[in-house]
């Protein structure tokens, strides 16, 4: 995930993350999945969450993001039903 660490500072602090520790997996995901669910929150659709995280109206990008995630959805439940 790319974080822009100048507009995320108290995401930081919360989790107590300092100077390089961002670029750690897990800080990095953990945190990329934070604004993501604050994007979601506020916009209320994965797509104009997406679309504010990214900055812009990249559809391409957004929409190959949500028909990965739909696809995987949808293999979860095909394999919950075997």
């Amino acid at each position: 995930m790319q974080i822009n660490v100048k507009f995320h500072q108290e995401k930081l602090k919360k989790l107590n993350i300092k100077g390089n520790e961002i670029h750690h997996i897990s800080n990095n995901i953990h945190i990329g999945c934070m604004i993501l669910r604050e994007y979601y929150d506020s916009t209320g659709t994965i797509s104009e969450a997406l679309t504010k995280y990214v900055g812009g109206s990249q559809k391409g990008y957004i929409k190959g993001i949500v028909f990965s995630f739909t696809d995987l959805i949808i293999k979860k439940h095909e394999n919950k039903l075997k």
